[in-house]
């Protein structure tokens, strides 16, 4: 007997079996199948704003939303001063506002994010020259 024959055999026998033994198999069958496809990876789409650049915006965007809040700016100038803030990264208020909310939905994301942000932030002020007080 040819291998084929061998397996064309071995089918029959399980198909010849009493209907009672086949439907538990099939429900086997699917289950398993369910579970498979269950456990493949989902892809995630990716942020609105990619990674690196977000860092920088968002780390612009808390020091004017902060500079407004002390100076007491109106609402007016503070949505003027963010608006060309987006504009200068090239990016929509509702880009920003979608990737903040992308990464927040994900929260061990969001902390290595607001670390980025914090660093960020220190390099930038490292940077900066002292200002005289007045």
């Amino acid at each position: 007997m040819t291998r084929a024959q061998v397996s064309a055999t071995c089918l029959k026998s399980v198909y010849s079996q009493s209907r009672s033994w086949r439907i538990p198999a099939l429900c086997f069958e699917v289950l398993v199948a369910l579970f498979l496809l269950s456990c493949s990876t989902r892809s995630v789409p990716p942020p609105p704003i990619p990674e690196a650049s977000f860092i920088e915006v968002y780390a612009q965007l808390l020091v004017a939303r902060e500079e407004s809040r002390l100076l007491h700016s109106d609402s007016l100038a503070a949505t003027s001063k963010l608006d060309t803030l987006y504009r200068r990264f090239g990016f929509t208020r509702e880009q920003v506002e979608g990737t903040l909310r992308y990464y927040e939905d994900d929260l061990p994301r969001w902390s290595r994010i607001l670390d980025k942000v914090i660093q960020r932030l220190e390099t930038s002020r490292r940077q900066e020259p002292a200002k005289p007080v007045s």
